[in-house]
């Protein structure tokens, strides 16, 4: 029995990974492998989508599904592809004049290991990193003349979040 073809696997959603699939002829089920672990198994052949909201917040898995059939048994899963579960922004983000400088906070965001800062003059390299769960601020001591606003960006090891609302100083 052939393995499904065509499986996908959402990348960014902040609920779940979204897992899709073609069908199989003469398949009773299927199973949903997560990195090579069964995380699913459908109740019949027409089944052919699955919510994963048990993913880690931030990390990447490997999704491949198998046919199942219950007379002859499992078959080969597919090929996996790369799916998560995104970050969500950071909220409440204000820049604020201390001196020279602008120091800019926000809220801690769940599964980040870290924080990128963008300012909108720089808008597509980060001008500022701050690292780990509950490094909630950053001070821009270099600051350029004129007007711009500052981003923050929630980010693992393996992806990054969308980006904050704008925040002026």
């Amino acid at each position: 029995m052939p393995a499904p073809e065509t499986v996908k696997a959402s990348r960014g959603d902040t609920e779940k990974v979204v897992i899709e699939w073609e069908a199989v002829s003469g398949v009773d089920k299927y199973q949903v492998l997560r990195d090579k672990q069964i995380v699913h198994t459908t109740t019949n052949a027409d089944e052919r989508r699955f919510e994963d909201r048990g993913a880690e917040i931030g990390r990447l898995y490997g999704y491949s599904v198998a046919s199942v059939s219950d007379r002859t048994g499992g078959g080969p899963a597919s090929d996996p592809v790369d799916g998560y579960r995104n970050l969500k922004p950071p909220q409440d983000v204000v820049a604020a004049a201390d001196g020279k400088r602008i120091v800019v906070t926000w809220k801690a965001v769940d599964g980040a290991t870290g924080y990128e800062v963008f300012r909108s003059d720089q808008a597509k390299d980060p001008v500022g990193f701050a690292r780990g769960h509950d490094a909630v601020s950053w001070a821009d001591r270099q600051v350029p003349r004129g007007e711009f606003t500052y981003s923050v960006k929630a980010r693992t090891d393996t992806v990054s979040g969308p980006p904050s609302g704008p925040a002026p100083p």
